[in-house]
């Protein structure tokens, strides 16, 4: 897999969430297959998220290094302020890295966001 949520279910309203998603390139060795691109050099790194309401327009996230981008893994962190984890229902995510050598991206992941028990 090349997207994923630290936990494919979390809590409506939940903060600190990591999201991260490796991006991938077409491999010219093995035709039909994809590997890992190494995305250390990228001028422009990002997420972008789907919200499970359809007339709801997608949102992009600012993302940093994993760890040095040679793996092509890139992360987003929610944070309070962001709707990430908002909606209840099954969001997607998907990953971009621009290069000078093109525009790659991971392929595309889901996870869940689901209710909070109400407490009186």
């Amino acid at each position: 897999m090349s997207a994923s949520v630290e936990a494919k279910t979390v809590r409506d309203g939940d903060v600190g969430v990591t999201f991260q998603v490796t991006i991938m390139e077409p491999d010219p060795d093995n035709v039909g297959e994809l590997r890992v691109k190494d995305v250390s050099a990228a001028t422009t790194i990002r997420i972008y998220f789907q919200s499970p309401i359809p007339t709801s327009l997608g949102t992009q996230r600012t993302a940093v290094f994993t760890n040095t981008g040679s793996d092509g893994k890139i992360e987003y962190v929610g944070t309070v302020s962001n709707p990430e984890t908002g909606s209840v229902g099954r969001w997607t995510l998907e990953g971009e890295a621009i290069l000078t050598s093109g525009t790659f991206r991971s392929t595309k992941d889901w996870y869940d966001v689901e209710e909070v028990i109400a407490v009186p």
